[in-house]
């Protein structure tokens, strides 16, 4: 009994904020106070109807009580709920953002790349475009970087004969498919890029005589089946080399402007010899 009277005791020191049930617990303090004295009024004269009658209304006010702490429970459990649900709800949209800020990012990198790609491609051949060209020049501007480097110049030939007789578009059909059998047949680890108009240059970073003259040998074979399967677009080609062995003072502009040089020597043997 002492250890129920305790427990009633600290139950009325408790609160909660629900006005019902601290209502219903403040019955049940006073109930219990009477029910005791009830119990040694029985114990002094032996009258039980007092003591039922408490026990009664105390049990039921008990009974109030635990139905008032449930409701109240329920109550906090549902509004927990509340808050569980806007917080999943909130994660939801933090998430979605976070997945849509990162596809955003994505595209935006994207994009940049594409810009960057664009910036130094020729649209017209998909080869590197004269900026790329440079960049690679750049690169070797120092003429010890040059060593065991190759770097050749090649053009086409009669370009504006055929721009003047079949149009510009079959000029660009030309410029398109010798940009293709180039770079088709460029060894791994060289570059090969449109310098302006219908001149385009190669840069082998391990090359030499034998490579230049393998490399070319390989694009000529290309272009004689190229134009033995079209009658309208015949590709010829000059061409000229120089290697940074043979000119260790020159950095990667001096070799292209030797390589130039000896292209249009090549140009004019040609056009000689079909004289």
């Amino acid at each position: 009994l002492g250890q129920l009277d305790q427990g009633i005791q600290d139950g009325a020191d408790f609160y909660i904020d629900d006005e019902t049930y601290m209502k219903r617990l403040a019955e049940l303090n006073v109930l219990w106070q009477r029910l005791k004295e009830a119990r040694e009024t029985f114990q002094q004269t032996g009258d039980s109807v007092p003591l039922l009658a408490v026990s009664e209304e105390h049990f039921d006010t008990a009974d109030a009580v635990v139905n008032a702490a449930e409701h109240y429970s329920f109550r906090c459990g549902y509004r927990l709920f509340q808050v569980g649900g806007a917080l999943a709800i909130l994660i939801l949209v933090i998430f979605a953002e976070a997945v849509s800020h990162a596809a955003r990012e994505r595209r935006l990198q994207q994009s940049n790349q594409d810009l960057r790609r664009l910036a130094y491609l020729d649209v017209k051949t998909s080869l590197p475009n004269k900026t790329a060209c440079e960049r690679v020049l750049e690169q070797h501007a120092v003429s010890e970087k040059c060593a065991g480097c190759l770097c050749m110049m090649m053009d086409l030939n009669d370009l504006k004969r055929l721009n003047d007789s079949l149009g510009h578009e079959m000029g660009d059909v030309m410029i398109a498919s010798f940009a293709h059998i180039i770079e088709l047949c460029l060894p791994e680890q060289a570059f090969v890029g449109r310098w302006g108009g219908d001149e385009f240059i190669a840069v082998f970073h391990q090359g030499s005589s034998a490579a230049a003259a393998a490399y070319i040998a390989k694009v000529q074979a290309a272009v004689d089946r190229y134009n033995a399967g079209h009658t309208r677009v015949q590709i010829s080609f000059a061409y000229g080399w120089s290697l940074g062995d043979e000119h260790p003072q020159e950095n990667m502009q001096g070799l292209l402007a030797i390589a130039d040089q000896r292209m249009y020597e090549n140009k004019r043997a040609m056009k000689a010899g079909r004289k």
